[in-house]
């Protein structure tokens, strides 16, 4: 998987993935912490602004379609949940 910044683009395995704004952003944040654990705070601020009030929930939300469309796309990473912090991408064993 190659996440473009610049160009606002995802690629896996040479095929580009389409992605909400609100995903993408989430996408970007879990990839620039380099597999560190991502703070909820974080990721809210960077999905939906640092001034929106959107509930947890919301924040679930989001990262659940996002594991849902790498999944569907056979990205080699995954989202995992740190429990009472945040999210990590980590990249699948044999990937």
């Amino acid at each position: 998987m190659r996440v473009d910044v610049e160009a606002g683009r995802v690629d896996v395995d040479g095929a580009a993935m389409r992605l909400p704004p609100a995903e993408f952003r989430l996408l970007c944040a879990l990839a620039e912490a380099g597999g560190n654990t991502c703070m909820h705070a974080r990721l809210r601020d960077a999905a939906f602004g640092p001034f929106s009030e959107v509930t947890h929930n919301a924040l679930e939300v989001a990262i659940h379609r996002l594991r849902t469309r790498l999944g569907a796309h056979g990205a080699n990473v995954e989202i995992v949940n740190v429990r009472g912090m945040g999210f990590a991408l980590v990249v699948r064993d044999g990937a």
